[in-house]
């Protein structure tokens, strides 16, 4: 085996290689290693500690090993697939029946009459520059065994729970009246 001045060696087969052609294939190979895609796993991982922790995307990156800035496409893009997915599981209530069996089962857990759900929101923030932040309200209606009967994401986190809840489309079915509610009824065992 010999050496020449450009750094090349010649084998015994006659083949010649230069180093930096070594260096070159043993870089494009780290690259490839490290370079692998997000499995949709990780990518669900990485969506549901954010949701349940609240923790920031520089936070969150040491935890899952994907940087903030992947973390915020990654997130918003997983949520929706979610809600794609989970959309015909959750199940608003559309005859008075079924409104009624709701409040029942309120009046016998909790002991609350009359109560057809239950309504919360929860901001989830995204840092999308280095100082802005943007943020979108998840709203969410359970029934007293927990169950979702409504949720909508999406809307814009700068306006307050009233707002926010003006906003979707539960407050307008709320209002034309489509959303069959039971008639009004009166609370047993008091003097209401």
């Amino acid at each position: 085996m010999s050496t020449c001045l450009r750094n090349c060696v010649t084998h015994n087969t006659g083949r010649t290689t230069c180093s930096w052609t070594n260096q070159l294939t043993w870089n494009f190979k780290v690259w490839l290693r490290l370079s692998k895609a997000i499995t949709p796993n990780e990518r669900l991982m990485a969506t549901l500690r954010y949701l349940a922790t609240g923790r920031t995307l520089e936070d969150l990156k040491f935890s899952c090993r994907i940087a903030p800035q992947t973390l915020g496409k990654i997130i918003p893009d997983t949520c929706e697939a979610i809600f794609k997915a989970l959309r015909n599981y959750c199940k608003c209530p559309t005859t008075e029946k079924e409104w009624e069996n709701v409040a029942g089962k309120f009046e016998h857990r909790w002991n609350f009459p009359n109560c057809i759900g239950t309504v919360d929101g929860n901001h989830a923030a995204f840092r999308i520059w280095i100082r802005n932040f943007h943020s979108q309200v998840l709203l969410g209606t359970a029934s007293a065994n927990d169950v979702l009967l409504y949720f909508s994401f999406g809307r814009n986190g700068r306006g307050s729970d009233g707002g926010v809840f003006e906003a979707s489309d539960l407050s307008e079915k709320l209002e034309d009246g489509s959303l069959n509610f039971p008639k009004e009824g009166t609370i047993t065992a008091t003097n209401l």
